[in-house]
């Protein structure tokens, strides 16, 4: 795990390096300086992105990814009728998500396009700090709530996304 202070500590020294190679240079001819600045200035650039970057991950892992499936409950699959309670369930449902996805837990939703059909199965991929906090997100998704979906929960790895 890289941790941000060996960062700072390693561009620190980087610039020591510099700063002591552009001394040592200067007895050197002009063109081997212009070099050796040039790469270790490329060199201090891609170690300052390294240290951005890999920041920028460590905040990241503190997180697990989820994702739980969503299905019609049983009960619901025999009408699969989508009265006013229903539609407003639907419009909280979204809203919810809309939540999750500004708050930057949620990386993916989505359903099958089958949406009468009792074969019809949504996605919901998102960060959660443990198991627990990942089925009370589940759980606390309307669709779920009252009943007209049941939640599946697993363990996840996003390993491709389009931006």
């Amino acid at each position: 795990m890289v941790f941000k202070n060996d960062v700072y500590s390693g561009t620190i020294f980087l610039i020591e390096a510099y700063t002591g190679l552009s001394k040592l240079v200067k007895r050197s001819s002009r063109i081997t300086i212009n070099l050796m600045l040039m790469f270790t200035k490329t060199l201090l650039l891609a170690i300052a992105l390294l240290g951005f970057l890999k920041s920028d991950r460590i905040d990241k892992t503190q997180k697990k990814q989820f994702v739980y499936i969503l299905r019609y409950a049983d009960e619901f699959k025999k009408q699969i009728r989508f009265g006013e309670k229903e539609q407003a369930t639907v419009r909280e449902h979204l809203e919810y998500l809309k939540g999750l996805m500004n708050d930057g837990n949620c990386y993916f939703a989505g359903r099958t396009n089958n949406f009468f059909d009792s074969t019809l199965f949504g996605v919901i991929v998102f960060d959660a700090a443990s198991l627990e906090t990942a089925k009370e997100t589940m759980n606390n998704d309307p669709m779920i709530k009252n009943d007209i979906m049941r939640g599946e929960l697993y363990p996840f790895s996003v390993v491709l996304i389009k931006h």
